[in-house]
C-alpha cells in the first residue's frame, strides 16, 4: 500500500473491483471452516520420498493466484505487524474487525502476510484458509465497501426535499409585500392629520 492518504472515494473507486471479483471465494471458503485443505504426499508404489510434500486443494491455488494480482499486496506487511502489534491470528482477526475504510492497509498488510508468505512456507496457505484469515478479510472488506458505495437513502432524500421547499417558500416569501395581521390597517399621514386637527 502507498503512503499517500487516499480519500474515501478513492478507495471504494479501488477495491470495489477487487471485492467483485474475489467474493466467489467466500461460499468456498466458508465451506472450509473447520476442514483441512491440503494433505502429505510421499509417493507412490516402489518410489518413496523421504520428505512430504503439501498437496494443497486447487481452489485454494487458484485463490492465492487470484488474490496475489490484486492491490491486497503489500510487499511491506511485516510493517503493518510492527506497527499494530500483531503477534498470533486472535491479534488478526480483532485487527481485521476493529478495520474501516481509512485503515484498509491493514486488511492488506494481513492478506499479504498469508498469500506473499506462502511462498516460502506454504504453511501460510493452509493457515490462511483455517484461521479464516482469507474469509474475514474478504468479508470485511465487502461490508466496508458496501457501506460507503451506497446511493443517498431514502431518509436523506427526504431531508433534502424538506430543505428545497423550505428554501423555496423562504424565496417568495422575500418576494411579497410585507402583510399586516387581518384586524391592523394601514393609518396614511393624511388621516393621521385629519385626528389630530378634531381633536
Amino acid at each position: 500500500m502507498d503512503n499517500v492518504k487516499e480519500s474515501r472515494e478513492e478507495i471504494v473507486e479501488k477495491f470495489k473491483p477487487t471485492i467483485e471479483y474475489l467474493a466467489r471465494y467466500i461460499p468456498w471458503l466458508e465451506k472450509q471452516t473447520g476442514q483441512t485443505v491440503s494433505h502429505s504426499y510421499r509417493g507412490d508404489g516402489a518410489v518413496k520420498q523421504s520428505f512430504s510434500v503439501p498437496v494443497y486443494d486447487s481452489t485454494l491455488l487458484t485463490f492465492i493466484n487470484d488474490v496475489s494480482m490484486t492491490n491486497y499486496m503489500d510487499k511491506n506487511y511485516q510493517y503493518v505487524y510492527t506497527r499494530n502489534c500483531l503477534k498470533n491470528y486472535e491479534d488478526e482477526w480483532k485487527a481485521i474487525e476493529k478495520a474501516d475504510i481509512m485503515h484498509m492497509g491493514i486488511l492488506c498488510g494481513i492478506m499479504s502476510r498469508y498469500v506473499l508468505g506462502g511462498r516460502t512456507k506454504s504453511v501460510y496457505w493452509k493457515n490462511g484458509v483455517e484461521y479464516e484469515i482469507f474469509l474475514r478479510i474478504l468479508k470485511k472488506t465487502r461490508e466496508i465497501i458496501e457501506f460507503w458505495d451506497k446511493p443517498i437513502g431514502i431518509e436523506e432524500k427526504e431531508n433534502a426535499a424538506e430543505k428545497g421547499i423550505a428554501e423555496l417558500a423562504y424565496a417568495e416569501a422575500a418576494n411579497q409585500p410585507e402583510m399586516l395581521p387581518e384586524d391592523e390597517e394601514e393609518v396614511s399621514l393624511e388621516e393621521i392629520r385629519r385626528i389630530l386637527e378634531a381633536e
